[in-house]
């Protein structure tokens, strides 16, 4: 009976390093796994106008839906300007037009995915949502992938922003705005003679506030201003 006993003990070990050996393996080498690891930029999908579409902005007009990167916090005294305009146009990361999430996130900011949802009007992206209300003196980057199933051209984007802001669009930076503090609102900015690849486009937004509200609106027209809209891909 012992002798039966320990056998079936050594064969139980056996099977448990077995398996403990399996999913060492898997872990190691099931590419699903890692990749799910590594944050991914969400995909927008740019839409032509709706011919038969109410003259109104709505939320599917603006790009809603970032993966983000932050917060960067700063000293009130860190940057130079009468209202901390120098920190409009610091690097917080190196080549900031190529993140795609692939990066290792700075000591004290992570990447998180998040959809948002006007809070004051549509297509507000109020950074107090995920980084708290009372965040002051930070920056954050949000990345999106804007997908488009034919070359777009001469597209308009219309931005706005609380406080500061700068924006690349595959690799290149396409605007700054640095001048003075202010609330946002729809269209502060204009960007004109935009283009999208056929395919995904990596569009990339700095967003930096000094003191209270913390937020951007973005949005694309077509050459007769007509707004365009952003879908989720499925």
């Amino acid at each position: 009976m012992m002798k039966t006993m320990c056998t079936l003990m050594a064969g139980l070990v056996i099977l448990g390093v077995a398996a403990t050996t399996w999913a060492e393996d898997d872990a190691t080498t099931n590419p699903a796994q890692v990749e799910a690891e590594q944050p991914i930029p969400p995909v927008n999908v740019v839409v032509p106008p709706d011919p038969d579409a109410l003259p109104f902005l709505e939320e599917k007009h603006f790009v809603m839906n970032w993966l983000l990167l932050g917060p960067f916090m700063y000293d009130k005294d860190a940057f130079a300007g009468d209202e901390q305009q120098a920190a409009a146009t610091h690097a917080f990361v190196d080549n900031a037009g190529e993140l795609d999430g692939s990066q290792e996130a700075p000591e004290g900011t992570t990447w998180q995915v998040h959809s948002f949802t006007g809070d004051v009007q549509a297509g507000q992206v109020n950074l107090h949502v995920p980084y708290g209300g009372n965040t002051d003196y930070a920056a954050a980057y949000a990345v999106a992938i804007l997908r488009a199933d034919e070359p777009m051209e001469s597209l308009s984007m219309w931005v706005g922003s609380d406080d500061y802001l700068q924006i690349w669009l595959n690799g290149q930076l396409i605007h700054t705005y640095d001048q003075k503090r202010r609330g946002s609102d729809w269209d502060q900015d204009l960007i004109e003679d935009v283009t999208l690849n056929q395919g995904d486009n990596r569009l990339v937004v700095k967003c930096v506030d000094v003191v209270g509200g913390w937020d951007f609106y973005l949005r694309l027209t077509d050459v007769d201003d007509n707004p365009l809209t952003i879908e989720n891909a499925e």
